[in-house]
Protein backbone atom coordinates (compact mmCIF):
# COMPACT_ATOMS: atom_id res chain seq x y z
CA UNK A 1 0.00 0.00 0.00
CA UNK A 2 1.44 3.43 -0.84
CA UNK A 3 3.07 5.61 1.79
CA UNK A 4 1.05 8.66 1.55
CA UNK A 5 3.67 10.27 3.33
CA UNK A 6 6.31 9.91 0.70
CA UNK A 7 4.35 12.58 -1.84
CA UNK A 8 5.22 15.83 0.54
CA UNK A 9 8.57 14.72 0.93
CA UNK A 10 9.28 14.25 -3.18
CA UNK A 11 7.76 17.59 -3.21
CA UNK A 12 9.77 19.01 -0.79
CA UNK A 13 12.78 17.97 -3.06
CA UNK A 14 11.49 19.28 -6.30
CA UNK A 15 11.43 22.85 -4.68
CA UNK A 16 15.33 23.08 -4.01
CA UNK A 17 16.66 23.99 -7.42
CA UNK A 18 19.95 25.04 -5.81
CA UNK A 19 20.23 21.43 -5.38
CA UNK A 20 19.14 20.04 -9.22
CA UNK A 21 21.26 22.27 -10.49
CA UNK A 22 24.24 21.82 -8.42
CA UNK A 23 24.37 17.70 -9.18
CA UNK A 24 23.87 18.70 -12.62
CA UNK A 25 26.97 21.20 -12.74
CA UNK A 26 28.95 17.97 -10.85
CA UNK A 27 27.53 15.70 -13.42
CA UNK A 28 28.23 18.08 -16.29
CA UNK A 29 31.88 18.68 -15.05
CA UNK A 30 32.92 15.01 -14.74
CA UNK A 31 32.15 13.76 -18.15
CA UNK A 32 34.18 17.33 -19.16
CA UNK A 33 37.21 15.61 -17.58
CA UNK A 34 36.09 12.46 -18.99
CA UNK A 35 36.16 13.59 -22.23
CA UNK A 36 39.61 15.36 -21.87
CA UNK A 37 40.95 12.62 -20.83
CA UNK A 38 39.51 9.78 -23.16
CA UNK A 39 40.27 12.87 -25.98
CA UNK A 40 44.29 13.45 -24.87
CA UNK A 41 45.12 9.62 -24.11
CA UNK A 42 43.81 8.76 -27.38
CA UNK A 43 40.86 6.52 -26.21
CA UNK A 44 38.44 8.09 -28.52
CA UNK A 45 41.16 7.58 -31.82
CA UNK A 46 41.30 4.04 -30.75
CA UNK A 47 37.85 3.04 -30.18
CA UNK A 48 37.10 4.95 -33.65
CA UNK A 49 39.92 2.56 -35.25
CA UNK A 50 37.79 -0.57 -33.61
CA UNK A 51 34.69 0.84 -34.98
CA UNK A 52 35.98 1.30 -38.75
CA UNK A 53 38.02 -1.77 -38.34
CA UNK A 54 34.75 -3.90 -37.32
CA UNK A 55 32.72 -2.47 -40.01
CA UNK A 56 35.31 -2.74 -42.79
CA UNK A 57 35.44 -6.59 -41.65
CA UNK A 58 31.77 -7.27 -40.94
CA UNK A 59 30.07 -5.52 -43.82
CA UNK A 60 32.55 -5.41 -47.07
CA UNK A 61 31.01 -3.14 -50.09
CA UNK A 62 29.79 -4.50 -53.67
CA UNK A 63 32.84 -5.40 -55.79
CA UNK A 64 33.26 -3.55 -58.78
CA UNK A 65 32.93 -5.46 -62.01
CA UNK A 66 35.20 -3.26 -63.77
CA UNK A 67 38.46 -3.54 -62.00
CA UNK A 68 41.40 -6.41 -62.61
CA UNK A 69 44.29 -6.76 -60.57
CA UNK A 70 47.54 -8.47 -62.83
CA UNK A 71 49.37 -9.78 -59.79
CA UNK A 72 53.37 -10.00 -59.53
CA UNK A 73 53.03 -13.06 -57.68
CA UNK A 74 55.56 -15.96 -56.46
CA UNK A 75 54.14 -18.21 -59.45
CA UNK A 76 55.03 -15.51 -61.58
CA UNK A 77 58.92 -14.71 -60.33
CA UNK A 78 58.98 -18.36 -60.60
CA UNK A 79 58.25 -18.49 -64.17
CA UNK A 80 59.93 -15.15 -65.24
CA UNK A 81 62.91 -14.30 -63.22
CA UNK A 82 63.97 -13.13 -60.21
CA UNK A 83 62.92 -9.34 -58.94
CA UNK A 84 63.95 -6.58 -60.62
CA UNK A 85 62.73 -7.60 -64.28
CA UNK A 86 64.11 -6.24 -67.64
CA UNK A 87 62.09 -3.26 -68.95
CA UNK A 88 61.24 -5.10 -71.92
CA UNK A 89 59.04 -7.37 -69.65
CA UNK A 90 57.02 -4.57 -68.25
CA UNK A 91 56.51 -3.66 -72.26
CA UNK A 92 55.10 -6.71 -73.19
CA UNK A 93 52.41 -7.02 -70.41
CA UNK A 94 51.57 -3.27 -71.53
CA UNK A 95 51.08 -4.50 -75.10
CA UNK A 96 49.19 -7.55 -74.10
CA UNK A 97 46.90 -5.40 -72.09
CA UNK A 98 46.49 -3.10 -74.69
CA UNK A 99 45.89 -5.74 -77.34
CA UNK A 100 42.84 -6.95 -74.92
CA UNK A 101 41.21 -3.26 -75.16
CA UNK A 102 41.50 -2.33 -71.61
CA UNK A 103 39.84 0.89 -70.99
CA UNK A 104 43.15 2.47 -68.02
CA UNK A 105 46.18 1.01 -66.74
CA UNK A 106 47.47 1.70 -63.25
CA UNK A 107 50.97 0.08 -63.44
CA UNK A 108 52.45 -0.10 -59.68
CA UNK A 109 56.02 -0.30 -60.42
CA UNK A 110 58.59 2.16 -59.54
CA UNK A 111 61.14 2.91 -62.93
CA UNK A 112 62.99 5.35 -60.77
CA UNK A 113 66.41 4.03 -61.48
CA UNK A 114 67.62 4.37 -65.34
CA UNK A 115 67.99 0.85 -67.64
CA UNK A 116 69.54 -0.11 -70.57
CA UNK A 117 66.43 -1.05 -71.81
CA UNK A 118 64.39 1.87 -71.16
CA UNK A 119 63.40 2.92 -75.07
CA UNK A 120 61.75 -0.25 -75.13
CA UNK A 121 59.07 0.61 -72.26
CA UNK A 122 58.82 4.23 -73.77
CA UNK A 123 57.49 2.68 -76.97
CA UNK A 124 55.07 0.84 -75.15
CA UNK A 125 54.11 3.92 -73.01
CA UNK A 126 53.25 6.05 -76.11
CA UNK A 127 51.04 3.83 -77.75
CA UNK A 128 49.43 2.71 -74.48
CA UNK A 129 45.78 3.63 -73.38
CA UNK A 130 45.51 5.82 -70.89
CA UNK A 131 48.34 4.84 -68.65
CA UNK A 132 49.29 5.53 -64.48
CA UNK A 133 52.83 5.45 -63.53
CA UNK A 134 54.03 6.21 -59.28
CA UNK A 135 55.90 8.34 -57.56
CA UNK A 136 56.56 8.83 -54.02
CA UNK A 137 58.97 10.71 -51.99
CA UNK A 138 61.65 10.97 -49.70
CA UNK A 139 61.27 12.82 -46.63
CA UNK A 140 63.51 14.68 -45.68
CA UNK A 141 64.79 15.64 -48.68
CA UNK A 142 68.51 16.60 -49.34
CA UNK A 143 69.74 20.07 -48.98
CA UNK A 144 67.58 21.58 -46.86
CA UNK A 145 64.06 20.55 -48.74
CA UNK A 146 60.77 19.17 -47.15
CA UNK A 147 60.96 16.15 -49.91
CA UNK A 148 62.83 14.48 -52.95
CA UNK A 149 60.65 13.14 -55.68
CA UNK A 150 61.07 9.61 -57.21
CA UNK A 151 59.76 9.88 -59.87
CA UNK A 152 59.72 7.69 -63.01
CA UNK A 153 62.43 8.19 -65.54
CA UNK A 154 60.39 7.06 -68.24
CA UNK A 155 57.73 9.00 -70.17
CA UNK A 156 59.91 12.23 -68.99
CA UNK A 157 60.45 12.77 -72.87
CA UNK A 158 56.78 13.51 -73.24
CA UNK A 159 55.74 11.15 -76.07
CA UNK A 160 53.77 9.29 -73.85
CA UNK A 161 50.78 11.63 -74.01
CA UNK A 162 48.07 9.68 -72.16
CA UNK A 163 50.96 8.87 -69.42
CA UNK A 164 50.05 10.49 -65.98
CA UNK A 165 51.51 10.37 -62.69
CA UNK A 166 50.36 9.72 -58.97
CA UNK A 167 51.90 9.42 -55.93
CA UNK A 168 51.43 5.88 -54.49
CA UNK A 169 52.49 7.28 -50.69
CA UNK A 170 51.01 5.11 -47.99
CA UNK A 171 50.66 6.36 -44.31
CA UNK A 172 49.47 3.75 -41.33
CA UNK A 173 47.95 4.81 -38.89
CA UNK A 174 49.61 4.46 -35.24
CA UNK A 175 48.76 0.95 -34.44
CA UNK A 176 49.95 0.62 -38.16
CA UNK A 177 47.44 -0.30 -40.23
CA UNK A 178 46.12 1.44 -42.83
CA UNK A 179 42.95 3.24 -43.28
CA UNK A 180 43.20 5.89 -45.26
CA UNK A 181 44.64 7.75 -48.12
CA UNK A 182 45.14 11.00 -49.86
CA UNK A 183 43.46 12.63 -52.69
CA UNK A 184 46.41 14.25 -53.24
CA UNK A 185 49.97 16.10 -51.92
CA UNK A 186 50.53 19.05 -52.66
CA UNK A 187 54.38 20.99 -52.84
CA UNK A 188 55.93 22.74 -55.67
CA UNK A 189 52.95 21.33 -57.48
CA UNK A 190 50.19 19.17 -56.76
CA UNK A 191 50.40 15.26 -56.90
CA UNK A 192 47.19 12.79 -57.31
CA UNK A 193 47.27 10.24 -56.32
CA UNK A 194 47.54 6.92 -58.55
CA UNK A 195 43.78 5.98 -57.93
CA UNK A 196 42.68 9.83 -58.55
CA UNK A 197 44.59 9.75 -61.89
CA UNK A 198 42.60 6.57 -62.77
CA UNK A 199 39.30 6.96 -61.69
CA UNK A 200 38.95 10.80 -62.95
CA UNK A 201 39.31 14.30 -61.23
CA UNK A 202 37.89 15.00 -57.82
CA UNK A 203 36.96 18.12 -56.09
CA UNK A 204 40.00 19.43 -54.28
CA UNK A 205 40.76 22.79 -52.86
CA UNK A 206 42.00 25.04 -54.95
CA UNK A 207 46.41 24.58 -55.45
CA UNK A 208 48.30 26.85 -53.91
CA UNK A 209 52.24 26.36 -54.43
CA UNK A 210 55.05 25.57 -51.59
CA UNK A 211 57.93 26.90 -50.92
CA UNK A 212 60.44 23.53 -51.45
CA UNK A 213 61.63 23.66 -48.37
CA UNK A 214 57.98 23.09 -46.81
CA UNK A 215 56.17 19.69 -45.94
CA UNK A 216 54.05 18.35 -47.73
CA UNK A 217 50.54 19.49 -47.54
CA UNK A 218 48.20 15.98 -47.38
CA UNK A 219 44.71 16.95 -49.17
CA UNK A 220 41.68 15.14 -49.12
CA UNK A 221 42.21 12.37 -46.17
CA UNK A 222 39.30 9.77 -47.46
CA UNK A 223 38.91 6.79 -45.14
CA UNK A 224 39.56 3.51 -47.47
CA UNK A 225 36.31 1.70 -48.12
CA UNK A 226 37.69 -2.11 -47.65
CA UNK A 227 35.67 -5.25 -49.35
CA UNK A 228 36.74 -7.98 -47.51
CA UNK A 229 40.33 -9.00 -47.14
CA UNK A 230 43.33 -9.85 -49.61
CA UNK A 231 42.19 -11.81 -52.84
CA UNK A 232 38.42 -10.11 -53.18
CA UNK A 233 39.43 -8.74 -56.90
CA UNK A 234 39.55 -11.00 -59.82
CA UNK A 235 43.63 -11.14 -60.26
CA UNK A 236 45.23 -12.74 -62.74
CA UNK A 237 48.87 -14.02 -62.52
CA UNK A 238 51.63 -11.73 -64.36
CA UNK A 239 53.21 -14.61 -65.98
CA UNK A 240 49.55 -15.86 -67.49
CA UNK A 241 49.32 -12.57 -69.02
CA UNK A 242 53.13 -12.51 -70.61
CA UNK A 243 52.47 -16.45 -71.80
CA UNK A 244 49.38 -15.37 -74.04
CA UNK A 245 47.16 -17.24 -71.28
CA UNK A 246 44.55 -14.83 -70.67
CA UNK A 247 41.10 -14.43 -72.44
CA UNK A 248 41.09 -10.92 -74.10
CA UNK A 249 37.28 -10.63 -72.63
CA UNK A 250 38.99 -10.85 -69.10
CA UNK A 251 40.84 -7.49 -69.76
CA UNK A 252 38.53 -5.73 -72.31
CA UNK A 253 36.86 -2.22 -70.79
CA UNK A 254 38.44 -2.59 -67.82
CA UNK A 255 40.96 -0.52 -65.58
CA UNK A 256 43.85 -3.02 -65.45
CA UNK A 257 46.24 -2.53 -62.51
CA UNK A 258 49.45 -4.11 -62.10
CA UNK A 259 51.51 -4.67 -58.84
CA UNK A 260 53.58 -6.84 -56.29
CA UNK A 261 51.11 -9.29 -54.16
CA UNK A 262 54.37 -11.96 -53.93
CA UNK A 263 55.11 -11.20 -50.21
CA UNK A 264 58.75 -11.16 -50.87
CA UNK A 265 58.90 -7.76 -53.03
CA UNK A 266 57.79 -5.76 -49.40
CA UNK A 267 54.60 -4.00 -50.59
CA UNK A 268 52.09 -5.59 -48.20
CA UNK A 269 50.49 -3.93 -45.31
CA UNK A 270 47.97 -4.32 -42.27
CA UNK A 271 44.82 -3.36 -43.00
CA UNK A 272 41.33 -3.99 -41.61
CA UNK A 273 40.44 -7.81 -41.73
CA UNK A 274 43.03 -8.54 -43.68
CA UNK A 275 42.81 -12.27 -42.56
CA UNK A 276 45.05 -14.96 -41.64
CA UNK A 277 48.13 -12.89 -43.24
CA UNK A 278 47.49 -10.19 -41.52
CA UNK A 279 48.27 -7.75 -44.50
CA UNK A 280 46.94 -6.58 -48.13
CA UNK A 281 49.53 -6.13 -51.26
CA UNK A 282 49.73 -2.32 -51.49
CA UNK A 283 48.20 -2.91 -55.32
CA UNK A 284 45.17 -4.23 -54.00
CA UNK A 285 44.45 -1.15 -51.23
CA UNK A 286 44.79 0.94 -54.39
CA UNK A 287 41.91 -0.76 -56.22
CA UNK A 288 39.44 -0.40 -52.72
CA UNK A 289 40.81 3.15 -53.25
CA UNK A 290 39.68 3.36 -57.16
CA UNK A 291 36.33 1.59 -55.94
CA UNK A 292 35.29 4.30 -53.25
CA UNK A 293 36.33 6.95 -56.46
CA UNK A 294 34.14 5.47 -59.26
CA UNK A 295 31.51 4.20 -56.64
CA UNK A 296 31.72 7.57 -55.45
CA UNK A 297 31.97 6.75 -51.46
CA UNK A 298 33.69 9.68 -49.91
CA UNK A 299 34.20 7.97 -46.46
CA UNK A 300 35.90 10.80 -43.76
CA UNK A 301 37.06 10.71 -40.36
CA UNK A 302 35.05 11.84 -38.00
CA UNK A 303 36.17 15.70 -37.21
CA UNK A 304 36.85 16.67 -33.81
CA UNK A 305 33.63 17.61 -32.35
CA UNK A 306 32.29 14.58 -33.79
Amino acid sequence: MPNPSAEPRLAAHELRPDRLFTEWLAVGAGLSVLVVVLVFTGAVLRLDHLLYDYVAAARPLPMPDEIVIIGIDEASLARIGPWPWPRRIHAQALDRINAAGARAIAYDVLFTEPAADDAVLERALARSVPIVLPMQFRVPGSDGRGYDEMAPVVGAGGRASRLRIGHSSVRPDADGVVRTLDLALDGVRRWPHVAVQVAGPHPLPAFVPRPAAAPLLRQGERLIGYRGGPGRFRTIPFAALIAGEVPPELLAGRIVMVGATAAGLGDQFATPGAGASGVMPGVEIQANFVADLLQQRNLRRAGPGA
